[in-house]
């Protein structure tokens, strides 16, 4: 699932969380699908995915590596700092959109700071607020983004 989500999560700075925090973002982000539109479920169902959204976060023993009670105790976190909002209606239960466009932003200012090997803290900082919109639309694909950086400098 989350794959790709999960990489660009891994990919970048946030001064918003603690290092703590970031990685447990990135499990996070391994439970989000990766991209919108028609997606077949390990049980042979075909549904709808939307890019970013979790449904759930498994049950209460492990998931990918990320026990539930971690999860509940940063869910706060995250929904106040802007990284994850809930999904509105009561179909959506549980479920919750993780910001995509912030995430995107990000990712640009990582890859500006590797070509320029210069890394601008207040651009930083200004990347990694919450702006109004942000869960409004969804960015391009961030797959090919996520290759340069990662291909520039493997060792993130």
């Amino acid at each position: 699932m989350g794959e790709l989500l999960k990489a660009a999560v891994g990919c970048i700075e946030a001064p918003s969380l603690f290092p703590r925090e970031l990685k447990i973002l990135m499990q996070v982000a391994l439970l989000a699908e990766d991209a919108t539109g028609p997606t077949l479920t390990p049980t042979g169902i075909v549904r709808q995915a939307t890019a970013g959204r979790v449904d759930n976060f498994g049950g209460p023993t492990m998931t990918n590596w990320l026990k539930r009670d971690i999860v509940d105790a940063t869910l706060p976190t995250f929904i106040g700092t802007g990284w994850l909002q809930e999904v509105p209606g009561p179909e959506n239960d549980g479920a919750y959109q993780l910001n995509l466009t912030r995430l995107k932003r990000l990712l640009d200012q990582a890859e500006t700071t590797l070509a320029t090997g210069e890394s601008d803290q207040e651009a930083l900082e200004q990347a990694d607020r919450e702006l109004p919109g942000d869960f409004d639309s969804t960015p391009d694909d961030l797959a090919e983004q996520v290759d340069r950086i990662l291909v520039s400098n493997p060792a993130m």
